[in-house]
């Protein structure tokens, strides 16, 4: 089944080289998929898991505690100010690791998909100089609560979660800094609290609208997002991500195609074991995946222009995410907008390139007319 799976992911990546192909198998397809096909296929899919691949989901290791298997994420730990709990107005524990004066302005750090607050260790520190850095474990992720009902996990709510715990870190307003699915969030946030947010520094994921407008322009490029589409069945995307102890998650961070490539900034196995620890426990899938599960049901295509300023940064060696570039995403952006796109960079942009991103993001935050326009 995993051989089955990496296949159908091949295939996207020969298709995004090959729009002729893309736009035909696309326009063939997704007129034809609904409902009783995804669930037919889903069940096809589960019997075949469950006879072909149950050993190998039982053969799991069983991982270690905490604190065996992330010695290099504890050891970071101990260089930060402190790592500790917020309870929001949802009652819910929200944990974050935070360096540098709380009297500063607050530089919030939001991550994506299937990470938690280690992928911005090289920014924590980079920026406490000048700034209250504060890396957020987003609601069911990492080590913070997580709800079981999918409706917890609806846009409205995680806009909730990021405006309470600015409030609950002491501040009004801060630089809002998001990569992947946390640099969605930082979209929306931008969108709907805009006096809460003073820049905007997006890595890796589009303007939501501008993705929208491609799928609309070329239903095909739905094909691109194979992996959130297979995300919305039930159960069956946490079993076969961690087969053969996460084989697949592992190839996210470390294959040749999809992986860092910065050879020097790859990581290492006991950084690997601070992601898969997490996803490991009871349901640390689940939450995770219920982001790509609340897709549908969410207003996420609003179009409207971000008012505030803002700067994306693009890994051009993404093979996660190839749509949202500079040209789809400047048309939504009403204030100062500064684009960089980063050459043999993986989707992991802040992890693969940290002294490029921390370099752009000084720029920005420096600029006279950027400083300028905020007052």
């Amino acid at each position: 089944m995993l051989k089955l799976f990496q296949t159908c992911m091949n295939l996207f990546v020969l298709l995004n080289t090959n729009e002729d192909i893309l736009k035909n198998v696309g326009n063939q397809i997704f007129p034809i998929l609904g409902k009783k096909i995804l669930w037919k296929l889903t069940i096809c899919l589960w019997l075949n898991i469950f006879f072909k691949t149950s050993s190998l989901v039982l053969s799991r290791r069983k991982r270690c505690t905490f604190i065996e298997c992330t010695e290099q994420e504890v050891a970071y730990i101990s260089t930060m100010d402190y790592v500790s709990f917020i309870i929001l107005s949802s009652g819910l524990r929200f944990h974050y690791v935070t360096k540098g004066d709380h009297r500063k302005p607050l530089m919030l750090f939001l991550h994506g998909f299937p990470e938690n607050w280690y992928s911005w260790r090289y920014q924590l520190h980079e920026f406490s100089r000048h700034y209250h850095t504060v890396a957020l474990d987003l609601r069911g992720c990492g080590d913070s609560d997580a709800p079981v009902q999918l409706e917890e996990y609806s846009l409205q709510t995680l806009l909730y979660d990021i405006r309470d715990a600015i409030d609950e870190l002491g501040h009004t307003s801060c630089i809002l800094v998001g990569h992947d699915w946390g640099g969605m969030l930082a979209w929306h946030f931008a969108l709907e609290r805009p006096d809460m947010v003073q820049l905007l520094i997006v890595m890796n994921a589009p303007h939501p609208a501008s993705w929208l407008d491609a799928v609309l322009r070329r239903p095909s490029q739905l094909l691109r997002s194979g992996h959130a589409c297979f995300f919305q069945l039930p159960l069956l995307p946490e079993i076969v991500l961690s087969l053969e102890d996460f084989k697949l998650v592992r190839s996210l961070f470390c294959g040749k195609n999809l992986g860092i490539k910065n050879k020097d900034r790859r990581l290492t196995e006991s950084q690997l074991e601070g992601y898969l620890y997490r996803l490991s426990q009871p349901g640390g899938l689940t939450a995770p995946l219920n982001y790509f599960r609340s897709l549908l049901s969410n207003t996420l295509y609003k179009h409207q222009e971000v008012g505030v300023p803002c700067m994306l940064i693009w890994g051009e060696a993404d093979n996660i995410l190839v749509e949202g570039m500079s040209g789809g995403t400047r048309p939504y952006v009403r204030g100062p907008v500064v684009i960089h796109t980063i050459p043999e960079c993986s989707h992991w942009v802040q992890q693969d390139q940290p002294e490029i991103v921390n370099k752009l993001i000084w720029d920005f935050v420096l600029d006279k007319d950027i400083i300028k326009h905020n007052h």
